[in-house]
């Protein structure tokens, strides 16, 4: 996909020029929410227009240096529409870590009727995680009116399946105000992707674990929506994160974030030190 493609090339050190030769409309000047709109959580939005920055300067690096992008969460993401800023909600999608920043960063966030009373059972038999995440969303759609919007749609008929309900709610809706449909349900996906209608499939990941080598000593993990790396090599290395660089210790596990960079300093010989840039 297109905006995949924006940060490998941010990531091997790309201009804003270099971009354009494959996405022709993007901005001269890309914005916080020009990556969010593409789909990247806010802190990678962050990280992205900072290396541009670094990027798009006249100086020359120092050091010898090569670069390998990690996406932590290939495995349990999919994206199927780049419209993501009025989303219309499935109950499932609260489960996804991806799918609470897609939420968080939209403008405007829809909750049906027929999805309330889904979400009500679910506070009684879902799990500890997706409980609180109900009650969390359930207080922003109390104290954010303006984002969070409610509507009072059952369904037709006596189909009380949530997820048909939820089709027929944006079939009914005119396509120039028609929300994205987000669901962490690949059937529901199917179903949208059969009707023509615009969604975003977000794989369950409330207790995935995700347990990845990104070298030189170092691995990444995931607990509880959470990822962590630890280092079991020789090399040293920090963390840059929004303009400020973390030092880090061997041996002990430390929580990182998307949009992290680890920089890696590997000893080649005396004079010689290569710096390796891993993205998160």
């Amino acid at each position: 996909m297109k905006n995949k493609e924006i940060g490998h090339i941010i990531s091997k050190g790309g201009k804003v020029e270099d971009i354009q030769k494959v996405v022709p409309n993007f901005p001269n000047n890309p914005t916080k929410e020009t990556f969010i709109e593409l789909g990247y959580a806010e802190s990678t939005a962050k990280r992205y227009i900072y290396l541009l920055s670094q990027n798009n300067s006249k100086k020359a690096p120092k050091k010898a240096e090569s670069c390998v992008k990690v996406q932590a969460d290939d495995n349990m993401n999919f994206v199927q529409s780049t419209r993501y800023n009025n989303i219309l909600v499935d109950t499932c999608a609260l489960t996804s870590a991806r799918g609470r920043d897609i939420i968080e960063s939209a403008k405007q966030v829809t909750f049906i009727f027929a999805t309330l009373e889904e979400m009500d059972k679910k506070k009684k038999n879902g799990t500890k995680s997706l409980k609180e995440n109900i009650k969390k969303y359930t207080s922003k759609m109390l104290s954010s009116p303006n984002k969070y919007m409610l509507s009072r749609f059952k369904g037709y008929s006596d189909d009380k399946y949530v997820d048909n309900i939820l089709l027929q709610y944006m079939q009914i809706l005119p396509k120039q105000i028609r929300p994205t449909l987000l669901t962490a349900d690949e059937n529901l996906a199917t179903k949208a992707l059969a009707l023509e209608l615009d969604y975003i499939f977000v794989e369950q990941n409330e207790n995935a674990k995700l347990d990845k080598k990104l070298g030189y000593g170092i691995f990444l993990s995931k607990r509880n929506d959470e990822l962590y790396i630890s280092n079991k090599g020789t090399f040293k290395f920090e963390i840059h994160r929004d303009g400020n660089i973390i030092p880090c210790a061997a041996k002990v596990e430390i929580k990182v974030e998307h949009g992290d960079s680890l920089h890696v300093y590997e000893k080649k010989d005396s004079k010689t030190i290569e710096e390796h840039i891993i993205n998160i």
